[in-house]
């Protein structure tokens, strides 16, 4: 999907302009990333960049969150600002089938917006992994300017299955408009005919 759409539909959930033209970050993170030299710290579901603004989404089905997690998704943009460049924008994206943020309070004890620098004491005595552990100990002002940026949002796939049809709705009859509304036509259906999803009341 362009980077462009990514934005239209996830921004406004992580409280950012939308605009962004992310790209989608892969496996090459470990190599570039010079605090993680090649080492598995973890694969994040997804995790995008663009010149103004980093975008990771942690897809929940049965797993939990936690805060090895978070200061896992703390280090990785800490390391893709120390790589790439600051970002004005910084977010993080849970989606769960329901009850999102009700899910995230019982699995990490943390409320929306309460993630702050202050955190970070707590963040670097949860890390499990020492790659993460390591960063925290050689970059704590990177960390906590992190920290003190950092959008946490806990959305539904009803939210998202609800966007999708709002984008839709707003699309022509141009060509690339036309493969446009095919491509997200074909994860709205996904979406509805997954069987841990819920979608309009279904």
């Amino acid at each position: 999907m362009p980077g462009d759409v990514i934005s239209d539909l996830f921004d406004g959930f992580a409280g950012n302009e939308d605009g962004h033209d992310y790209v989608l970050r892969g496996h090459e993170v470990r190599n570039e990333h010079a605090w993680i030299d090649g080492a598995n710290v973890t694969t994040p579901d997804c995790f995008l960049v663009s010149p103004e603004a980093v975008l990771a989404i942690e897809i929940k089905f049965n797993a939990t969150a936690s805060l090895d997690q978070l200061a896992k998704y703390v280090a990785l943009i800490a390391g893709e600002e120390i790589s790439t460049g600051y970002r004005e924008w910084s977010s993080l994206v849970f989606i769960y089938p329901s009850d999102a943020w009700a899910r995230f309070l019982e699995e990490t004890s943390m409320s929306s917006g309460a993630l702050g620098a202050d955190h970070f004491h707590l963040l670097k005595e949860s890390a499990k992994n020492e790659k993460v552990k390591s960063l925290f100990a050689s970059k704590p002002e990177v960390i906590v300017d992190v920290l003190s940026r950092l959008s946490i949002s806990c959305i539904t796939w009803d939210e998202v299955y609800g966007k999708l049809n709002h984008l839709m709705d707003q699309l022509g009859d141009a060509r690339g408009e036309r493969t446009l509304f095919t491509l997200m036509e074909g994860l709205a259906a996904e979406i509805k005919d997954h069987p841990l999803i819920e979608v309009g009341g279904e």
